[in-house]
């Protein structure tokens, strides 16, 4: 949702706050470990990769031109 400020016509966004909390790491000063973020990117590279229409990929050289 955004929001803006009619005086300084300045444009918000406005978030759920369970949202705010998962971005607020990459927002504040203190030092950022990647490794943190490896649990969601398994998850939701999972949800990408077990789908059934991504079964031919399981199999890469098979599909490749001889």
């Amino acid at each position: 949702m955004r929001a803006i400020d009619p005086d300084t016509k300045q444009t918000y966004v406005i978030i759920s706050e369970d949202r705010y909390f998962r971005i607020r790491a990459l927002l504040d000063d203190e030092p950022f470990d990647i490794r943190e973020t490896y649990a969601a990117q398994d998850a939701a590279l999972a949800r990408v990769w077990d789908a059934p229409d991504m079964d031919e990929y399981n199999d890469y050289d098979a599909h490749k031109p001889k």
